[in-house]
């Protein structure tokens, strides 16, 4: 792991998926409280053998069909990408007696390999929510275009930081926009730049030098 990532600990998410207990706990005894999962039967998996004081985040892909599952699991869902997933978040957390926080995933780039919201639904999406009772709208989360070009991938993500932005001037019940998902291993020194609150670091998390 890069000597600059541990001192970045409130703002990582530890991609955890297809990594052992083992290798979690390598991650969590150097001070790392947040880990994130993709798949919902992986996150079921491990829960159970990692310390309780483990923050775990979804952020793949959520099967309307399993949100019953990590309802109470997950400090927050990154990848809320419908209306009738939210919806859904909401009715299971009603019947679970709890609140949910989420962060609706936004598909800036338009790409057709990445589920989410675009831009232009976002704050509608918001406003129209304020129905649920059991959801707290934390944020966005945004997802860099699979390309080279760096400069287009900064572009993005300062386009995602001005939509945070004015999600943040969205005043109601169930809105406190305080974070902007962006930035993964590829790209996280850009989505720094653009002022992402919460990176999602898989692989540059368990590379063994530089320590």
């Amino acid at each position: 792991m890069k000597k600059e990532l541990l001192n970045l600990k409130d703002k990582i998410v530890v991609v955890s998926k297809n990594r052992s207990v083992d290798e979690i706990m390598e991650i969590y005894n150097q001070g790392f409280r947040m880990f994130g999962e993709n798949r919902v039967q992986e996150l079921l998996s491990k829960v159970d053998y990692t310390p309780s004081d483990i923050q775990w985040h979804l952020i793949g892909h959520l099967q309307r069909n399993k949100v019953s599952k990590v309802i109470k699991l997950c400090s927050l869902i990154h990848s809320v990408d419908s209306f009738k997933l939210l919806e859904k978040i909401n009715q299971e957390s009603k019947k679970q007696n709890t609140i949910t926080n989420i962060l609706l995933q936004v598909n800036l780039a338009l790409e057709d390999t990445k589920f989410g919201f675009n831009e232009n639904e976002v704050l509608e999406t918001i406003k129209k929510a304020s129905i649920f009772n059991n959801i707290l709208i934390k944020g966005i989360m945004v997802i860099g275009p699979h390309v080279n070009d760096e400069q287009m991938i900064l572009n993005i993500f300062n386009q995602g930081y001005n939509l945070y932005n004015k999600c943040k001037e969205i005043k109601q019940h169930n809105v406190c926009i305080d974070t902007y998902s962006a930035g993964m291993s590829s790209d996280y020194k850009l989505a720094l730049k653009a002022n992402s609150t919460l990176l999602r670091l898989g692989s540059v998390m368990f590379e063994k030098d530089n320590l």
